[in-house]
């Protein structure tokens, strides 16, 4: 599946839970540890967050709360595998199994 596509994919499945409460929950070790966050658009892997553009664009999560240490996982992306689950609202989405979200740890934007 080529970029554009894929991306478009995620956007498809995404795009209505933007600015809506994210969280995830790693089903191979049976526990419920979640990340929430709030979901937004990066226009760029590269670029600061901002408004989505024609060529690319990318879920975000802003951080609220963090299991991990900061250091493990702010900047970093989150990918999705067979072992992920997506949770909005607390609600399992589509997109469960593919979707990568980058993490930026300047908490929602009011």
């Amino acid at each position: 599946m080529g970029l554009k596509r894929y991306l478009g994919r995620i956007a498809d499945v995404m795009a209505p839970h933007l600015g809506d409460e994210l969280a995830y929950h790693h089903t191979a070790t049976g526990t419920d540890t979640t990340v929430v966050g709030f979901l937004k658009w990066k226009s760029d892997e590269n670029d600061p967050i901002g408004r989505p553009t024609k060529r690319q664009r990318i879920p975000v999560m802003r951080v609220q709360n963090l299991p991990w240490s900061e250091d493990d996982v702010v900047g970093d992306w989150i990918t999705g595998t067979d072992d992920v689950e997506w949770y909005v609202n607390g609600a399992l989405t589509r997109a469960s199994g593919w979707t990568d979200l980058y993490v930026d740890d300047r908490g929602p934007r009011r």
